[in-house]
């Protein structure tokens, strides 16, 4: 927890000069996923800062904007409701304020499991999703193209 604090306090300073900007930058985005590796990989403190950073590398600037946008996604429809509710419904601030609080609350683990998500696929892990007929269906690449791997109960297309 400490390591991630420091890196975080380090990320801040250097955000703070026009010069130091830049490597802020890149090592938000390399740090992204260090929950995600601390918690899904078992690891702490640098470990789970360099399994973040082997997720992202070769692909910088897309997860920076994946990562723009899931946390646009996560925080911004409790904004937009506490808006309409302000200016449309001329509610009390500490009542929308309470409302928005929840739209937060109920989109922003959305945005987390997205950046989970991602982070299970960079990482090389299938991303398994649930199906109706009681089966699990995972999904790898393959030569470029998504292939679906068959399950025990399934039978193998042709």
């Amino acid at each position: 927890v400490w390591t991630l604090a420091r890196g975080g306090i380090v990320v801040l300073a250097l955000a703070i000069s026009i010069i130091g900007l830049p490597w802020a930058a890149n090592r938000s985005v390399r740090w992204m996923f260090a929950s995600q590796a601390a918690v899904l990989s078992g690891v702490r403190g640098k470990t789970a800062l360099d399994g973040s950073a082997t997720a992202v590398r070769g692909r910088w600037w897309q997860a920076a904007a994946n990562g723009a946008v899931l946390a646009f996604l996560g925080a911004a429809p409790g904004v937009v409701v506490a808006l309409l509710l302000l200016i449309l419904a001329r509610f009390p601030v500490d009542a929308a304020n309470s409302v928005a609080s929840l739209v937060y609350a109920l989109a922003q683990p959305f945005a987390i499991v997205g950046l989970t998500l991602l982070y299970l696929r960079w990482r090389g892990q299938p991303v398994v999703v649930a199906t109706p007929p009681g089966g699990m269906v995972r999904w790898t690449p393959f030569a470029g193209r998504w292939k679906k791997l068959v399950g025990p109960n399934e039978v193998a297309p042709t």
